[in-house]
Parts: C-alpha cells; structure tokens; sequence
C-alpha cells in the first residue's frame, strides 16, 4: 500500500507546510493543517499532551511557543502509505529549539494520519515521541 508519488508529493506539502506554520508560529496556517472534526488527536511528548479537536491542538501550540523563544520541527525520512482516501506516514525528524538562552535537539519519531477532504491532504491524528 505504498502511496504513490503524487500522493507522496501531496501528503509531504501537508506536513512541510505543517512544520513551517509551527516553527514561523503562525497558528491559523498550524490549525488548517488539521482536518475540522471534532475528534481529530493529537498526542504529544508530554505525558499530559493529549489533544483532542481543533481548539485543543490550538491551545498546544500556544502552550510550545510560551515555553521557548524558537522552535522548529525538522523533518527527516518520511514513508507514506495510502489507501483510497486515506494515507498514514512516519517521519524520522527532530525538535529543534531555544529556551532559557540554551538550545537543545530532541530525536522525534511522529505518525501522522491524513484523510483527503475536498482536494487536500488534511492531518486526523499525529503521535510525537522523542526516543531515549
């Protein structure tokens, strides 16, 4: 069930443009990203960051950003599978950030689920974890 490439293609624009809107914290763009359901997840790092909908995925956000002066969510290895309107993704990334005038990399591994609405690639669920 790997996607093929133009879903690959589409499904990497989500995400970059995702991970672009996180780290220029432009929250509008961030939300878009998300399907408008009302049980769209996500699971972060934090063993409270568990969100559900898109005003919580908001609140997430907002919460990242007043806890560090920059933050960036980079992208490594994406694989892409598909199925009719649904595709599911792993990246091999980091969190790259600043806060308290000291800067850290964490390793992420995150998951996304993305279902196709109206033309576009939108993000269902996402499951960060920074492995030890």
């Amino acid at each position: 069930m790997k996607a093929d490439d133009t879903t690959l293609a589409r499904v990497r624009a989500t995400l970059d443009r995702m991970a672009e809107a996180y780290r220029g914290r432009r929250l509008d763009t961030l939300i878009d990203c998300f399907v408008d359901d009302p049980d769209v997840s996500l699971i972060g790092t934090a063993a409270d960051e568990q969100r559900f909908g898109r005003a919580a995925i908001r609140q997430q956000a907002e919460r990242d950003w007043s806890q560090t002066e920059a933050i960036a969510l980079e992208t490594g290895s994406l694989a892409v599978s598909a199925a009719g309107g649904v595709a599911w993704a792993f990246v091999d990334g980091a969190f790259r950030m600043r806060a308290g005038g000291g800067e850290q990399v964490l390793p992420a591994r995150i998951t996304y689920v993305l279902v196709e609405r109206e033309g576009d690639w939108k993000i269902a669920h996402a499951h960060f974890s920074t492995p030890l």
